[in-house]
């Protein structure tokens, strides 16, 4: 299993431009049906609305302790 794995089901089973962790993804969800878990959050890319300076508003809602409106 590596980047390059099934990358034409990848390419015909998503609508937005492939993430190069989709394999990891794949093995994530696949685990997580057989445990019969229903919703699974991954988190790629999550990380990049905290850190990116670029989202100032989010910011000034943390210095505020307004941590559920950020």
């Amino acid at each position: 299993m590596g980047p390059y794995s099934g990358l034409e089901k990848v390419f015909e089973s998503v609508e937005t431009p492939v993430n190069h962790l989709h394999f990891v993804e794949a093995a994530l969800f696949q685990a997580a049906k057989k445990l019969k878990i229903r919703t699974l959050l991954s988190g790629f890319g999550g990380d990049m609305t905290i850190s990116d300076d670029r989202n100032k508003m989010i910011q000034q809602y943390y210095r505020k302790f307004k941590i559920i409106k950020a």
